[in-house]
């Protein structure tokens, strides 16, 4: 898992709250994930980028 991180995104989406956890590129930001989640309609209130756990530390 050398080329990749943990996320672990709160959001908001028709409001509705939600938590989400997966892998991602090493290189990818916080920045990136919001304006990429931003354009299909979610809202995300907070990120976490992690090397392990899927950020379950966190």
């Amino acid at each position: 898992m050398a080329d990749n991180a943990c996320v672990k995104i709160n959001f908001v989406r028709d409001g509705t709250e939600g938590t989400a956890r997966a892998c991602i590129e090493t290189k990818t930001t916080c920045e990136k994930v919001k304006k990429t989640l931003g354009l299909l309609h979610v809202n995300v209130t907070d990120c976490n980028i992690c090397k392990e756990d899927l950020c379950n530390g966190k």
